[in-house]
């Protein structure tokens, strides 16, 4: 007779449970979830922070009324707390934006037609997901349009108006106002530290010019002019040991200018040649600043290609291929590693991902989205403990998947 082997006890089933502890899920992205179900979504964008906390704003429409909306989570779990509704009205109310503050807490801005003109309203949602009181950043006067937030150790949030450009911050003990120096309407790039925003860089299309302005204990001081000719979309970052980095598209080329702390700027250097956008920048957690930007003489449309650069603009290696896409965007996380989402060519305008260790090592694609909407454009965030949340439109929903790293 075959001999019988017995079955292990449950007492010695439970002891290996206790051993080895319960089952985690796999690092990776998870899966693609609905975070709206009915009326008409756009407009997402994502924020990331401590503790592996992640956001999602978007503008939502159902039947006459718009809604401002905040979805909660974190990057391990999904976004699991329930939409706050943060304004609605049957006038328009749009581009709800959000960012990471402290202590677990996140804001958002969004405009609203109000008394004849656009205005800016900010609201805070804390840890818990309560929210505090709605402040009009603007009232009366010109609308403003644009509103963007610089993050850093104090957030601040820029906008502009016809004839100017202002900003508050978000200090610990309340808001406070900024006048920028920057040309209206200039899409300015803009820095923080921990005193609040500290440079500023736009482009003066009248006088074909990218300037840069420093603050001061009295404010912003007068502006340097880093680059003439046809120059457009500039950027800029604050680097490890204080060094500014300014970027902007001149022609067709994306250059950089680099500044020591303490120093001035120094000769312009060719990032990239023949870009067909904007670029996107990231400083990680290692010290490196990483530039994206498409590449081909397609409008907007190009090769996505990521250079690696050092706190004086140096390339650090050679340029790496991500893929072939539009309306790329990078974020870096608080490990050393970042992570770029693109939208593809094709009709179907799929939306790709790819992690960036540190070093450079790029991660395999990732397909999050086999389809999304033709006026959606990807957004993603990533958290301080590697984690990451990317997010679309797509059929008029606003769907996500989280990085569980």
């Amino acid at each position: 007779m075959p001999r019988r082997v017995p079955h292990p006890s449950l007492a010695v089933l439970a002891a290996v449970v206790l051993l080895t502890g319960p089952a985690t899920a796999s690092a990776g992205w998870g899966a693609d979830r609905a975070q709206t179900r009915t009326g008409t979504a756009g407009g997402v964008r994502a924020a990331g922070g401590s503790g592996d906390r992640v956001a999602l704003s978007w503008q939502r429409r159902i039947a006459s009324t718009q809604r401002a909306e905040l979805r909660l989570g974190r990057a391990r779990d999904g976004l699991t707390r329930a939409p706050l509704v943060l304004d609605s009205s049957p006038n328009s109310v749009e581009t709800p934006i959000t960012t990471y503050v402290r202590d677990g807490a996140f804001a958002v801005a969004w405009r609203r037609f109000l008394g004849q003109n656009h205005r800016i309203r900010v609201a805070t949602v804390d840890r818990n997901g309560r929210r505090g009181a709605t402040i009009n950043a603007t009232t009366t006067g010109e609308s403003a349009y644009d509103p963007q937030w610089v993050a850093g150790p104090v957030p601040a949030l820029a906008w502009s108006r016809r004839t100017r450009a202002d900003a508050i911050e978000l200090t610990p003990t309340g808001l406070r106002g900024v006048r920028l120096p920057v040309s209206p309407l200039s899409e300015p790039g803009a820095t923080t530290d921990a005193n609040g925003l500290a440079t500023v860089s736009w482009v003066n299309e009248r006088e074909r010019r990218v300037l840069v302005s420093d603050r001061g204990p009295g404010g912003f001081g007068p502006p340097a002019t880093v680059a003439t000719g046809d120059v457009s979309l500039t950027r800029v970052i604050r680097a490890r040991g204080g060094a500014t980095l300014v970027f902007w598209r001149q022609d067709a080329d994306l250059m950089v200018a680099a500044r020591p702390a303490g120093g001035s700027f120094g000769a312009a250097r060719r990032v990239l040649a023949n870009t067909a956008d904007a670029a996107q920048v990231a400083l990680t957690g290692t010290g490196e600043v990483l530039v994206v930007a498409p590449t081909g003489d397609s409008s907007l449309v190009g090769d996505l290609q990521l250079a690696r650069l050092g706190a004086d603009g140096a390339p650090l290696g050679s340029t790496l291929a991500l893929g072939r896409g539009r309306r790329a965007v990078l974020v870096a996380d608080g490990t050393g590693s970042a992570f770029v989402a693109w939208m593809g060519e094709s009709s179907a305008r799929a939306i790709t991902a790819r992690r960036i260790a540190p070093g450079g090592i790029l991660g395999v694609p990732r397909l999050l989205a086999a389809r999304s909407d033709p006026t959606s454009s990807p957004t993603l965030a990533a958290t301080r403990e590697g984690g990451a949340v990317a997010a679309w439109v797509a059929g008029g929903d606003v769907h996500a998947r989280t990085y569980r790293p």
